[in-house]
């Protein structure tokens, strides 16, 4: 297996675990399954929005037993926004690279980690004000990347919605800790999360 195909399996493997809240061994069909995802092409953002979107609809429609232990659960919903996403930019380079499969750029895939960091405290013990705000953010994140993979934003626009975002959580998480005696307000460092824009020194 290819480095980039190894990536790409492990990513969506580590994404399903976070999502599902604890570790999981993916099932044969399960890896056939992103096998068959990578063979058509279709980008580590969108995949990542269709485990999202399978998740929070889960979550919507109310308290349940059980959980999501299987990724076919996912694949509705990853070829939906595959679709979509390949639709609304059928015409651009940038599709035509996500359907040969190459690998995203560096900005990219430091949206992607950024958005798996911020996850990763969100289902901690948090105040309800800050894991909203971190799973918001990740959520936001996520869809920047698939709009820079898909030639929509270029390096200053991106640069200059991260830092915004940024920005927006740091004042959410302030909120969150505001009336907590005990306990001082935490920041993205503490939580031990990277600046968000793929640029930023």
């Amino acid at each position: 297996m290819a480095r980039e195909e190894a990536e790409y399996f492990q990513r969506i493997e580590e994404h399903f675990g976070q999502r599902r809240g604890g570790p999981l061994i993916l099932s044969p069909r399960d890896w056939q399954l992103i096998q068959r995802w990578h063979e058509k092409g279709i980008p580590l953002p969108v995949v990542l929005r269709g485990i999202n979107q399978a998740f929070d609809r889960f979550a919507a429609s109310g308290p349940r037993p059980d959980r999501l232990n299987t990724l076919s659960y996912c694949a509705q919903h990853v070829e939906a926004i595959w679709e979509d996403h390949r639709q609304t930019h059928a015409g651009s380079q940038e599709a035509r690279e996500d359907r040969a499969g190459e690998k995203p750029s560096p900005a990219i895939l430091h949206l992607q980690e950024v958005a798996l960091a911020c996850r990763r405290p969100a289902s901690a013990n948090l105040p309800g004000e800050a894991s909203r705000a971190l799973e918001q953010a990740a959520a936001e994140l996520e869809r920047m990347a698939v709009r820079a993979e898909a030639g929509e934003l270029d390096a200053r626009s991106l640069d200059a919605a991260a830092k915004a975002l940024e920005q927006q959580v740091e004042e959410a998480l302030a909120l969150a800790w505001h009336g907590i005696d005990d306990e001082p307000p935490k920041r993205l460092v503490d939580l031990q999360i990277p600046r968000f824009s793929p640029y930023a020194v």
